[in-house]
């Protein structure tokens, strides 16, 4: 069973719910480039934080015993596709980034249901977060060539259960609201200023393929091109002391 709504959708109810539920100490980054074009500047703020990267995925749903990892739930369970690395270098960027730094949060993000009724029930409730698991790429393994490679997750008693495919690899799932609520304390996985994020980060771009030809660009021209490119939404968490 497929879902009934786009990735389109699911990403902007997520944003949309971040947004109003945690206005005052999330900052979704949404580049406008004619208003940096008025006012002369990009993104820029005081303080200490870390960033969330959410990749979106949308399920299908598995609700018959034969399905192909069936046995590993022995109940209806959740899978989404990971791109093969010689038809996109999207996962493996995503394990390097969240690998680079302590301070890259980066996380696929999907739903726990697939039809229209619920997503239009958990957008106006709201509870799109507690409703979408947060898988953290951190936690998952680089891929090869054109394998094959799926994240399946289901619900055990309030429990949620993970694991990435072709070889069986458990890993924890999160939902999105624990995520957020998440309190860093760390020193070392906390950026000190946005100066601070902008080296990191651009260190690590300069190091991806495909983006050398971009390089020249301001650096939200570049960091613009990378999320998109990823198909990436990144959020500043600022650290409140």
């Amino acid at each position: 069973m497929r879902a009934e709504f786009s990735e389109f959708q699911f990403g902007y109810s997520v944003t949309k719910e971040i947004e109003d539920e945690y206005y005052e100490n999330i900052i979704p980054f949404i580049p406008n480039q004619r208003q940096e074009a008025d006012v002369g500047y990009d993104v820029r703020f005081t303080g200490e934080f870390t960033t969330l990267y959410l990749q979106y995925k949308l399920a299908e749903l598995l609700t018959n015993e034969k399905a192909k990892e069936w046995e590993d739930f022995e109940q209806k369970y959740f899978r989404f596709k990971i791109y093969p690395a010689n038809v996109s270098t999207q996962h493996n960027t995503l394990y390097d980034l969240a690998n680079s730094d302590s301070r890259n949060k980066v996380y696929y993000c999907a739903p726990l249901f697939i039809t229209l009724s619920n997503f239009i029930r958990c957008h106006s409730t709201p509870a799109i977060l507690s409703q979408s698991v947060a898988v953290n790429c951190k936690n998952l393994q680089r891929i090869a060539e054109d394998d094959k490679h799926c994240f399946c997750y289901a619900i055990n008693n309030d429990t949620l259960e993970g694991n990435m495919y072709s070889n069986k690899y458990s890993v924890k799932v999160f939902r999105l609201s624990e995520v957020l609520k998440y309190k860093e304390t760390n020193e070392l996985n906390i950026y000190k200023n946005f100066d601070d994020f902008e080296t990191n980060i651009y260190n690590f771009i300069k190091n991806e393929k495909n983006m050398k030809e971009y390089l020249t660009n301001k650096f939200s021209k570049v960091l613009d091109i990378f999320l998109k490119m990823n198909n990436l939404n990144l959020y500043f968490i600022p650290i409140h002391r």
